[in-house]
């Protein structure tokens, strides 16, 4: 059985990058509800014999992503398509871990595929970008390098660093991210049609 977790249940990290035996932290009901799935799915797997994999999924993204998600990423991608510029909150120095919904998929695939994975496994890319990176890449991608990130105040509960330790999950399921982020940046831009 894999649960698809998430790099919520962090909250602000206290090492980095983050490994899988990191204190928990939920800053949020929706990071909560992960950690609760989370005991759940452990509790089941003991009293019903199954083998338990919990991936913890850093910040997704890709082709057909749901408007009804927008991240950072979304939201950057309408801004510049209006011809309006970024809006980053704070400095622009805060770090994710974006990770290609295709590196996503492979690595259920692996999980489900290896009867010896059992665990928690964080998946990402394994790489720390800022939201200035962020944003750069994407004004580069969509050919708007005239336009220049408007940055206000930062917010309340925002996590200022986060990137995985995938070590684990290369080494236990032979898990590798394989999509760049800025090619990946490139199909999800050719997918969306945006308002």
């Amino acid at each position: 059985f894999v649960f698809a977790s998430s790099s919520a249940v962090y909250g602000e990290a206290v090492r980095l990058p983050i490994p899988e035996d990191h204190p928990l932290n939920p800053k949020s009901p929706y990071a909560a509800s992960k950690i609760s799935g989370e005991a759940f799915v452990m509790a089941f797997s003991e009293l019903y014999g199954f083998r338990p994999v919990i991936l913890r999924l850093f910040n997704v993204y890709g082709p057909k992503q749901s408007r009804a998600y927008v991240g950072v990423i979304i939201e950057f991608i309408r801004r510049v398509s209006r011809g309006e510029p970024p809006v980053i909150f704070g400095d622009g120095e805060q770090t994710r871990d974006f990770v290609h919904v295709n590196d996503v998929v492979n690595a259920i695939m692996l999980a489900l595929g290896n009867d010896k994975a059992r665990g928690i496994y964080n998946i990402g890319s394994g790489i720390a970008t800022s939201i200035n990176k962020l944003a750069k890449i994407i004004l580069n991608v969509m050919g708007r390098e005239d336009l220049r990130p408007i940055y206000a105040p930062p917010r309340p509960g925002d996590i200022r660093h986060s990137v995985a330790d995938i070590t684990k999950a290369i080494k236990e399921l032979n898990y590798r991210p394989n999509v760049d982020l800025k090619d990946g940046l490139k199909q999800l831009i050719m997918s969306l049609t945006i308002n």
